[in-house]
């Protein structure tokens, strides 16, 4: 028996994340300009989590957020969004790849939609 994967859509012109070559981004579930990172996307979408409960927040678990990771993979996919330690001079199609990859062992099929 084979298990469904569940989608995550991710609209790249919605997605808060450090960018190649630009000043990082303090990544954030939701900011004031309503960006989401990864991990807010799939709160969001997959967990229905409101916006109101993402505002301003960084981590899913220090919250006790519903998540498709668990801790450590949370952990992973801030160092990648953010282009944190051993992340910062990759490409973007590399960034998006290694979040897909991450969510994809935990079960999550991300697509990356949207002009890049």
């Amino acid at each position: 028996m084979t298990t469904e994967l569940k989608k995550l859509v991710i609209d790249r012109s919605k997605w808060l994340r450090s960018r190649l070559g630009k000043e990082r981004v303090d990544g954030k579930l939701l900011n004031e300009w309503g960006k989401m990172c990864c991990l807010g996307f799939d709160c969001h979408y997959l967990h229905n989590v409101p916006r109101d409960n993402l505002a301003q927040r960084h981590e899913p678990c220090t919250y006790k957020l519903p998540c498709s990771l668990n801790k450590p993979d949370q952990q992973q996919a801030i160092r990648i969004n953010d282009r944190g330690v051993g992340f910062k001079d990759i490409a973007e199609a590399e960034q998006e790849r290694l979040i897909a990859e991450l969510f994809l062992k935990n079960g999550v099929e991300v697509i990356f939609e949207g002009e890049k």
